[in-house]
């Protein structure tokens, strides 16, 4: 009987399609309807808090809504609705790489294995060492396995293996050595133009990349307290809730590796349930940063979900983002023209390569194949190289454009 509800309330769905977004603008994907906010369990907040996302497949998952249903949008030229059935969640957020699913709800840390119908637990790090969620995910080069980074309380770092091996400080520092010696070396650089590398060898402090990932409040991160997703670029994304004459907004900060505020997106603009409700115990809300910077979110309501996307338009391009987006006929697409002809000869043969690797193409140039292995999203497909992948016509569109702007330079 609750299937059968479900399925008749999802039928009254009322979708609405893509629009342009102006300079990394705000999508409404989706309006469901009976598709609404829950109580939670015992101790919990109110559900659905959490939203898993397959950026190459085009598929955005709310897992744990009311009685453990779940949504999820798939984009086949449209978005599409779907139900499904999860388990009730507490939220926060989630990343699936390969096999795991690996979930932080500041203080835990969790890492879970898909066994092909379901997810069983296979690592989870004690209550209260990380401080503000997941820094950053790297492949071991043992299978599949990967190491989760994360800063305690007191801005150490950490890791977490999908074995269950925890990394303190120095070890943890060591094992970045071991998965990267030039990102590491190049980290080091950082954090003595920091002033930080007596501190970032000893695993007091953690830099990787161009980025100090510090437990928040920190120098470089001008916010409050709460979770930071990172894209992997580094800069870093958080949900900023200003109380102000008797009402709340909700706004979301992008900060680059410098500190410095890149982009302020207002979601209580683009939320009539947010802008009805703020952010209480009348409504829930939640936010995904894909890899490249790509923004999702939802706020759930008594009566029914908003579901969103921005498409990434700030800092540096990101080429894993303009492969994800592909191109399409609006303001974005405009956009995608304006920084093709910017980019360079290498980087645009890179972006072409990245439309097929996105869909585990397999490549014959070693340094190229050596490249995509180090990617956490990529997963090579056997035998599977660029002539045997057919791409979505939106990313194939992209193809041409890339194409097209090199034999402009011949």
């Amino acid at each position: 009987m609750k299937n059968f509800f479900w399925c008749i309330m999802l039928c009254c769905c009322v979708f609405f399609p893509l629009f342009g977004q102006n300079g990394g603008g705000i999508e409404k994907l989706a309006r469901i309807d009976g598709f609404t906010r829950s109580p939670g369990r015992a101790g919990a907040p109110d559900g659905p808090n959490l939203l898993v996302v397959d950026e190459a497949a085009q598929k955005i998952e709310i897992p744990g809504g009311t009685g453990g249903s779940s949504i999820t949008a798939e984009y086949t030229g449209v978005w599409k609705i779907r139900t499904g059935v999860s388990a009730p969640t507490d939220g926060g957020a989630a990343i699936r790489t390969g096999p795991w699913l690996i979930t932080a709800v500041p203080p835990c840390l969790t890492i879970a294995e898909n066994s092909g119908t379901a997810y069983s637990v296979t690592a989870r790090l004690p209550s209260g060492e990380a401080a503000s969620g997941i820094s950053f995910i790297l492949k071991t080069g043992e299978g599949e396995n990967r190491a989760v980074f994360f800063v305690n309380p007191q801005g150490q770092a950490g890791a977490l293996d999908t074995r269950g091996r925890v990394y303190r400080k120095q070890e943890a520092i060591a094992l970045l050595r071991r998965l990267d010696p030039e990102t590491f070396q190049a980290s080091r650089a950082r954090a003595n133009r920091l002033g930080l590398e007596p501190q970032f060898l000893n695993g007091e402090a953690l830099v990787w990349g161009q980025t100090y990932y510090a437990a928040a409040p920190a120098p470089e991160y001008p916010l409050g307290d709460g979770q930071i997703q990172y894209d992997f670029q580094g800069n870093g994304y958080q949900l900023y809730i200003r109380h102000q004459n008797n009402s709340t907004t909700v706004s979301l900060w992008i900060i680059d590796p410098n500190g410095n505020k890149l982009k302020e997106l207002d979601l209580t603009a683009a939320s009539d349930i947010l802008k009805t409700n703020g952010l209480d115990r009348d409504c829930t809300a939640a936010f995904y940063t894909g890899f490249g910077g790509n923004i999702y979110f939802f706020a759930a309501g008594d009566e029914y979900t908003e579901l969103f996307r921005i498409r990434r338009t700030w800092g540096t391009a990101d080429l894993y983002s303009l492969a994800i987006n592909g191109y399409t006929r609006d303001d974005y697409g405009a956009w995608v023209r304006q920084t093709l002809n910017s980019m360079n000869t290498a980087e645009l043969t890179r972006l072409k390569q990245y439309l097929y690797a996105i869909h585990g193409a397999v490549f014959t140039e070693a340094e190229t194949q050596a490249f995509f292995e180090k990617q956490l999203w990529y997963s090579a497909k056997s035998g599977a190289g660029p002539q045997e992948i057919t791409l979505p016509s939106f990313r194939q569109e992209l193809l041409n454009l890339v194409t097209g702007e090199e034999h402009k330079r011949q």
